[in-house]
């Protein structure tokens, strides 16, 4: 499935685990491609999907993703405030 943030197209695909990227993920999000993957045998795809969705509106919207930082409470409000309606429509559309 195709969808867009911040102007950029991004694609959502379920794969094997062997053409995963990393061995053990249920998700994973790829910046450089910008491709979510999804492990398609995982019983928990919608939440890894939503769990995908973040990476990717944090990474569209300029917010640093470095394990080094940490995020202030008001910080984490707003990521939440402004990326529900964003996931939750992404993720309706591909479950449909």
């Amino acid at each position: 499935m195709k969808f867009k943030i911040n102007g950029n197209a991004w694609i959502i695909k379920e794969l094997s685990k062997e053409k995963m990227e990393v061995n053990d993920a249920l998700g994973e999000t790829n910046y450089e491609t910008q491709e979510i993957h999804l492990l398609d045998t995982c019983k928990s795809k919608r939440n890894t999907l939503k769990h995908e969705l973040c990476h990717v509106w944090l990474w569209e919207y300029s917010h640093v993703q470095n394990d080094n930082d940490k995020f202030h409470f008001e910080q984490v409000c707003q990521i939440v405030a402004n990326s529900n309606d964003f996931i939750n429509s992404i993720v309706k559309k591909y479950f449909k």
